[in-house]
């Protein structure tokens, strides 16, 4: 398993590594060649050229990288959290039970979940006049009201019977625990992130954010796959 095979400063980046924006249907892919739109016109200009062969080197195309830099950041910032050195005397004890060290990676992952459906509806909508793209956004503010009901009027369908379509039940169960963990955690239950909620959040990372990938590109590129 990846969470298995973690070492300290191993890079976090898992999924997104080698993936770029497509500049045809702005999907989310790895290959010169879109496999979503056929796109693969991409143009090196003859100043890029010049300035490459005078370095006595090849020129390379510059693309747009797949994933905003808060996503970067908090990646980041969980792998951090999870190579730091475990305390030998526990920071909290909650009615005679520890408080997992590393608790505060359910807290980033959960905001790196947001942030993600953040560019996931933003993108949705970007195909809609901006004012109304706004207020849309600004109407579901909430993750759970866009989630379900911005979802379902957007797609006809929910976020829920989207990711069950990729066969992932497993996957949609645990964001279902985590989100429902975090928020009883934030509106003031302690104990509610454990040490297996933790792990899991780690071990279901590259999986959240693969399942993510092909949502957007299935929901968010401007030319659908056939």
């Amino acid at each position: 398993m990846w969470l298995d095979s973690l070492l300290t400063g191993d890079s976090w980046m898992g999924v997104w590594k080698h993936k770029f924006i497509c500049g045809g249907c702005h999907g989310i892919i790895s290959d010169y060649v879109c496999p979503i739109c056929e796109y693969n016109n991409y143009i090196i200009s003859p100043f890029e050229v010049d300035s490459a062969r005078q370095m006595g080197r090849e020129p390379a195309v510059t693309l747009m990288g797949a994933y905003p830099y808060t996503t970067h950041l908090l990646l980041e910032l969980m792998q951090r959290e999870w190579d730091r050195p475990l305390a030998e005397v526990p920071l909290i004890v909650i009615d005679n039970e520890k408080a997992p060290q590393r608790l505060i990676i359910v807290l980033l992952f959960w905001s790196l979940f947001e942030n993600l459906m953040e560019v996931f509806f933003t993108q949705a909508l970007s195909v809609l006049p901006k004012a109304i793209a706004d207020d849309l956004l600004k109407h579901y503010s909430s993750i759970g009201s866009r989630l379900d009901r911005l979802y379902k009027l957007l797609f006809a369908t929910t976020f829920k019977e989207d990711i069950l379509s990729l066969g992932k039940v497993e996957l949609f169960e645990h964001l279902e625990r985590l989100q429902k963990k975090r928020n009883a955690f934030v509106h003031g239950d302690p104990k509610a992130i454990t040490e297996d909620l933790v792990r899991d959040t780690v071990l279901y990372l590259q999986d959240v954010q693969s399942a993510w990938i092909d949502l957007y590109n299935r929901r968010c590129t401007r030319k659908q796959p056939s």
